[in-house]
Order: structure tokens, then sequence, then C-alpha cells
């Protein structure tokens, strides 16, 4: 299926809300290893600025907790840019994190409604050399790609050296028997 077909309207995009709310569904957010994660990327950034950008952030939830493990660690006003196709999630996900950091005003927080196929076009957002951009592919988001090579060789293809790829791949999902 088409990234852009999977929640074309507000409600496939409150359907996905509930299945992420189901307890199992929640369980396997925390087994995340996002505390790992924003360690390994605290000592790969070598005291640069954070652009945290999330591909497919649903309602950001697993974005939300890397950024604020990453806090402590970071030694300026982290960036976090939202990017969603659904514009349903993309609202979601942008007032999960505005509350999130509601007492953390130095965290800027923006929403991009795209595709993120079409990442290059978003580029000047956050095109920045003094600063080290981490992009995040968390969740199904990756094998729900129709060419995954291609994605990673096109979209990825305005980020520069030193910039990061955190993408998290399930290894299985299913009830155990």
């Amino acid at each position: 299926i088409d990234q852009s077909q999977l929640y074309p309207d507000a409600e496939s995009a409150a359907s996905f809300c509930a299945v992420t709310a189901q307890p199992a569904m929640q369980e396997l957010q925390q087994l995340m290893p996002l505390y790992s994660f924003a360690h390994a990327l605290q000592k790969a950034c070598a005291q640069l600025p954070l652009d945290l950008i999330s591909l497919g952030c649903g309602q950001a939830i697993a974005e939300v907790r890397l950024l604020q493990y990453l806090l402590p660690l970071t030694p300026s006003a982290p960036r976090l840019f939202l990017l969603d196709l659904n514009q349903s999630l993309l609202s979601r996900a942008f007032h999960h994190a505005a509350q999130s950091f509601a007492q953390q005003p130095d965290v800027r927080i923006f929403a991009v409604q795209q595709d993120a196929l079409a990442l290059p076009r978003c580029a000047s957002l956050w095109s920045s050399p003094s600063r080290r951009r981490v992009a995040c592919l968390f969740g199904h988001t990756f094998a729900q790609l129709q060419d995954e090579q291609a994605f990673l060789h096109q979209s990825l293809s305005t980020f520069s050296r030193g910039d990061l790829l955190v993408l998290h791949v399930p290894m299985a999902l299913g009830s155990v028997s």
C-alpha cells in the first residue's frame, strides 16, 4: 500500500490512534530503546545543536520521548520537525509535542505536512551547517515503504556527511502461541 493511502483522512487517522492506544501497542512502544538512542546520539552529535526530524511522525510519541531523554544531554536549543502527510495525525503530534515541552521554551517545534518520500522539498527548513540533523523513522513506517532502498537513496539525499538516521524496524509483530 502506498504510504499516502494508509491514512488519507481524519477517520483513518482516528483508527490508527485507537490501535496505538491499545495496551499491547503501548507495551511495544515502551520496548523501543530510546534512552540508549539518546546517549548514542549525544556522543555522535559532538556538541552541535540538534535538529530531530521525524519522518511519518504519527502521534510523535516515540519522538517526544527521545527528545525528552536528549534534553539534558544537548548543549543548546533543539528543534523538532514533525513530518506527516496526514493533517489529523500531524495536528495530534504537534499538540502532543507542544504540551510535552511547554515548560521548555528553548525547544522549537515545527509541523510539516509532507510525504516523507518528498523530503528534498523540505530540506531548506533544516539546512544549517552549524546543526546536526537526525532523521527518525520509528514504528512500521520503514516496512510500509514500497521501495526502502529508493527511499534511503532519494529522500535522504539532501542530508550531509555527519547527519544521522535513527531507524527502528520491529523484528516481528504478532501473537505468541
